[in-house]
């Protein structure tokens, strides 16, 4: 049933290398490193030959590459289309490519096996995986794809790095399933936390503040223990209040999930919002 073991090659600058071993004395390492997003496309692609040739300087011939879905057989969920992260990948990656590597929590592999020599008068490292698996980034790795396949765009593709964890599992059996399920059951980030970064609930919590307003941007957060608040108020009521003033009470209580997502920008977009009025 498993695919073939799928080998690749990439050649890293050594300061983009940051290795790992499980006991002092293993000789099975593993590796973080920071990859361009052309070779994690020809890492992954169906051309065996293109997958090690690392050397590879002619990028239009990644314009035909398709990925092999073979390196996605231990991910834990096929892809997921156009969802909101998805969308910020391709939005990222149209907007500002060179920001891709701190806005994307990167991706994941496992190999059978991992070598790794110094070239270049060690000044690089040639990393070779043998039973290459991407076990969490899946969704990242086919909206890369996406953009690629809709529009070429050569210099986004080259200035984009990503963060690639390389561990190796060697014939440890079950170790590779482990790290699917782990990777990928950590505590989930609701669209409302994320929203509480927002420099504009910032700017509403201390104004309402100074009104001895505790607006709740966080969830637990109790205010300063050394003041006496008259009023408390979540980030998630204030929006369904400003919602239903702008003629969607329904939506407001129905759809409180979409109030930080489909719906936000509408609720506190300057046109709509006042923060006088708060």
């Amino acid at each position: 049933v498993r695919p073939d073991p799928i080998k690749a090659t990439v050649i890293v600058n050594s300061n983009s290398v940051l290795s790992y071993e499980e006991e002092e004395l293993s000789s099975s390492k593993s590796y973080l490193i920071k990859v361009p997003l052309f070779d994690l496309i020809r890492m992954t692609c169906t051309d065996e030959d293109l997958r090690v040739k690392y050397n590879n300087e002619d990028v239009d011939i990644f314009k035909d590459a398709s990925l092999n879905y073979g390196v996605l057989f231990d991910n834990v969920r096929g892809y997921l289309g156009e969802t909101r992260f998805n969308l910020n990948i391709y939005k990222t990656l149209e907007d500002e490519p060179t920001k891709f590597f701190m806005y994307n929590n990167g991706i994941t592999m496992t190999a059978n096996f991992i070598t790794a020599t110094p070239v270049n008068a060690n000044k690089k490292w040639k990393i070779e995986l043998d039973g290459l698996q991407v076990v969490n980034g899946g969704q990242t790795l086919k909206t890369i794809y996406e953009f690629k396949d809709n529009k070429f765009n050569a210099e986004a593709l080259a200035s984009a790095h990503i963060l690639v964890r390389l561990f190796a599992t060697g014939i440890e059996k079950g170790l590779t399933n482990k790290i699917a399920e782990y990777t990928n059951s950590q505590n989930a980030i609701s669209s409302i936390d994320l929203k509480s970064l927002d420099s504009l609930q910032i700017q509403i919590e201390q104004f309402l503040k100074e009104k001895n307003i505790l607006y709740v941007r966080k969830v637990g957060d109790l205010g300063e223990s050394s003041v006496k608040y008259d009023i408390r108020i979540s980030m998630e009521k204030f929006a369904q209040v400003l919602y239903s003033l702008l003629g969607y009470p329904d939506r407001a209580s129905n759809q409180k999930k979409r109030l930080f997502e489909n719906y936000y920008d509408e609720i506190f977009s300057t046109e709509n919002f006042d923060i006088e009025k708060s």
